[in-house]
Parts: C-alpha cells; structure tokens; sequence
C-alpha cells in the first residue's frame, strides 16, 4: 500500500490494520496520518478520547474522510 511505504511509523500502525477488515476503511485511516505528516511535518501519535474525537497533544485537529477522499485541519 503506498500510503504506508510513505509513513514512518509504518511498523507501529502494523496492529491496528491487520484488525481492520476493509480495505476502504485501512486507506482512510493512512491517508489521515499522512495528511497530518504533510501538515505538521512529523507524524504524531492520535489519541481518542471516550466520545470518539481525535486528539494529538498540542494540536486541535479534525478529520474527515470518505471513499476516495480525506481531510486533517489542525491548529494550535
């Protein structure tokens, strides 16, 4: 998956997309990390918090995604 060749942390995320059934899903999820590596320069660690929301320390971020498309808005 080429998103993934383009990730540093590429070894670390290994877990969560071998859990992750949809091919669809796995590429959303990468394209926002990448995005995030494109906006922030280094890729951060995303947490969630209970309700779902996104969270990256010193960051407030968002995310969208869909089928063929992703977006990350951060800002401090």
């Amino acid at each position: 998956m080429e998103l993934l060749d383009g990730l540093e942390r590429r070894d670390a995320y290994q877990p969560f997309l071998e859990s992750v059934r949809a091919e669809g899903r796995r590429t959303e999820w990468l394209a926002v990390r990448a995005l995030l590596r494109a906006i922030l320069g280094y890729e951060p660690t995303v947490n969630y918090r209970p309700e779902g929301y996104p969270e990256v320390d010193g960051w407030h971020v968002s995310f969208s995604h869909t089928r063929h498309y992703a977006a990350a808005i951060c800002s401090r």
